[in-house]
């Protein structure tokens, strides 16, 4: 409830008001400093004005003084709870320290005051997203829809929204119909592209492609569609038009800022220009293959694509079916997500009876990100951490598959490489985390009736470091590293 004021004269309030409309105009024109002295003569004249505060919190903001405006933002709602703007301004801040649970009852309040508070929804979706609640996200962008005068600036931000939740036939659509009456943005057509990713096969990927590398679009957007078209070149064989795909790409990559994403997306020219030396020296004779095995993971899927392996005296054809930028994380979180809707629809789309192996856990296990990462941002018991993902992980593989009396094996982890940018504390830790992950997968996956081949056993060498013998890259290995591994059969683990 409102704090009581005490009585203040009429020519106080006057000057109060005048003070105030000027501090906003200093702060609209971002001279936060004569802004921030008028507002502490407000608190001068009346210390329990909401208004003052919730302008001073603004500027605290400004300055990334997020403790700061938290405070100052609670302060002016617990002198007056009416004003939407203020509970909106400090659930942004909660969202921004991870603190989704308490963001999203303040966006609630203030779309309490204030229904058409178009921010106000689309950043409870998001923050219901961050928070794990899949389901009350298309609720919030229902809302936000309702809303006749909302912003279509926040449509890019909206279509990843689905894509993230695993919304995909809604993302797609979303996309399409903005498409048909507005030019996209960069960002959304990348959304869209990556929409389709998640729901189509290279052959379909490649003809949505197309009309978009006959556009005059910027460097990066362009670097990241042609990088695609590399991929699905190449789960498809067609390997020469591979070699001219990473020609075309060459003169994009001297514009393209650093990111996480182009890098990302950069290291699978490296990665597949490897794969194409290998092929051109192992041409194969696929004739006497009898059945096809199915490859799903990351990146690590396409080292055997279109290849002949040899798996317990049995040929098979190996065929791709890539999850970009999955990790077992990913499968073992509890709420919808893209990458689990996407494994969805690749295990429909495989035959019953068929031969699968599982390529995930190497994102899990890398420096900048998956265990160690988490062990840095959020602590924690990194044992439990990776006990709780690979139980996780096999459950939800258990679950999918079933009824389809699918032959499921289970691909480890290679040993890391030495990596010279690494702290020497980094690289203890992570060859402690790849050991145990490998030990922890392969005990669940026996117990769930599955094989596992131990990558690591075969890549390891002193000091928990791999020998090099089998890895292309930093993170990828050869192709034959496959059929060399230890493949493990254990019917009582």
């Amino acid at each position: 409830m409102s704090k009581k004021k005490k009585n203040i004269s009429k020519k106080h309030k006057a000057r109060i008001q005048q003070w105030l409309n000027q501090a906003l105009h200093f702060q609209s024109n971002k001279d936060f400093v004569s802004s921030e002295s008028l507002l502490q003569q407000v608190l001068s004249l009346d210390e329990h004005n909401a208004a003052a505060y919730h302008y001073l919190g603004l500027i605290a903001k400004e300055y990334n003084g997020l403790e700061a405006a938290a405070s100052l933002l609670e302060k002016s709602i617990q002198l007056d709870d009416t004003n939407a703007e203020t509970y909106y301004q400090y659930a942004i801040i909660l969202s921004s320290q991870h603190n989704f649970e308490r963001a999203i009852l303040m966006y609630q309040q203030a779309i309490h005051i204030n229904k058409k508070m178009d921010a106000a929804w689309l950043n409870l979706a998001v923050a219901y997203c961050r928070n794990h609640e899949p389901e009350k996200v298309s609720e919030a962008l229902e809302s936000f829809f309702n809303i006749t005068h909302h912003t279509k600036e926040a449509y890019p931000n909206i279509a990843k929204l689905y894509l993230d939740i695993g919304a995909l036939d809604q993302g797609r659509d979303f996309c399409l119909r903005y498409f048909a009456t507005s030019k996209p943005s960069d960002d959304m057509i990348w959304t869209y592209i990556n929409i389709q990713q998640f729901q189509c096969s290279p052959k379909t990927m490649l003809q949505h492609i197309q009309p978009y590398l006959e556009q005059s679009l910027n460097p990066e957007l362009m670097m990241r569609i042609q990088t695609y078209k590399l991929i699905h070149e190449w789960q498809l064989d067609h390997w020469e038009a591979c070699q001219k795909t990473l020609e075309d790409i060459q003169p994009w990559n001297a514009h393209i800022e650093e990111s996480s994403v182009n890098h990302s997306l950069q290291s699978y020219h490296t990665f597949i220009g490897e794969l194409l030396k290998q092929r051109s020296k192992n041409l194969q004779d696929d004739s006497s293959y009898q059945q096809s095995i199915y490859l799903i993971g990351d990146s690590h899927s396409l080292s055997n694509s279109n290849q002949i392996l040899s798996i317990e005296q049995q040929k098979y054809h190996a065929v791709s079916k890539l999850l970009v930028g999955c990790k077992a994380f990913h499968l073992a979180q509890q709420h919808t997500n893209k990458f689990k809707v996407s494994f969805q629809k690749i295990i429909q789309s495989i035959p019953n009876e068929s031969t699968i192996i599982m390529m995930l856990g190497e994102i899990d296990c890398r420096i900048g990100e998956g265990f160690l990462h988490a062990l840095k941002t959020k602590g924690g018991d990194l044992s439990q951490l990776i006990e709780h993902t690979a139980s996780s992980y096999i459950s939800f593989l258990s679950q999918e598959t079933q009824g389809k009396n699918l032959h499921i094996y289970i691909y480890g982890v290679p040993a890391p490489k030495l990596l010279l940018a690494a702290t020497q504390e980094d690289m203890e830790l992570l060859k402690q985390i790849i050991s145990f992950f490998n030990q922890v997968l392969q005990h669940h996956a026996l117990q769930a009736g599955y094989k596992f081949i131990d990558i690591y056993n075969i890549t390891v060498h002193e000091e928990g470091i791999t020998h090099g013998r089998y890895h292309i890259d930093d993170f990828h290995l050869l192709p034959k590293v496959i059929e060399a591994a230890d493949i493990l059969f254990i019917d009582n683990p």
